[in-house]
């Protein structure tokens, strides 16, 4: 654990990760959260 950081950083860190791997085939986000998402942005 980094004593500089909060401790909550490490399992954040370790958690983005995961997210991250499954961003694009998890049904929830590739299907619902992700185009509505990208639907709010200018083109």
């Amino acid at each position: 654990m980094r004593k500089d950081k909060p401790i909550a950083y490490d399992a954040y860190d370790r958690l983005a990760d995961a997210y991250a791997e499954m961003i694009d085939t998890k049904p929830h986000n590739a299907y619902l959260e992700r185009p509505a998402t990208l639907s709010l942005l200018p083109k």
